[in-house]
């Protein structure tokens, strides 16, 4: 019987010593599925299956950095109907141009997505 109670405290304390552990594991699997909720809900279709790290920006929004008013994929000049990549270096992309593309700038190599 005195075996019994000792192994009940034990399991109690042991409990007790991981239920922090437990609640901080809840807490991050509850954020990552939240923000896997808002990727899906706010991206556009095509922006998810084409390239999910990439932006697509509209001509009129997008804040050249950069001098170059051309692709240097398909060397294309950008129309304000084809949205650019807005990219974390700066570089300009027609969208559908970079998103064939591998996860590294074609100019810098800086990585992308």
């Amino acid at each position: 019987m005195l075996n019994a109670v000792r192994a009940s405290i034990f399991y109690q304390n042991f409990i007790a010593a991981l239920l922090p552990f437990f609640c901080v594991f809840v807490a991050l699997v509850v954020v990552g599925f939240l923000f896997l909720f808002f990727k899906i809900y706010f991206c556009s279709d095509e922006q998810q299956d084409i390239a999910p790290g990439l932006m697509a920006v509209p001509m009129e929004q997008f804040v050249f950095r950069y001098p170059e008013r051309k692709c240097s994929i398909c060397l294309g000049k950008f129309e304000s109907n084809v949205p650019l990549a807005n990219t974390v270096c700066g570089h300009a992309f027609h969208f559908h141009c970079l998103s064939q593309w591998n996860n590294t700038c074609p100019v810098c190599r800086a990585i992308l997505f």
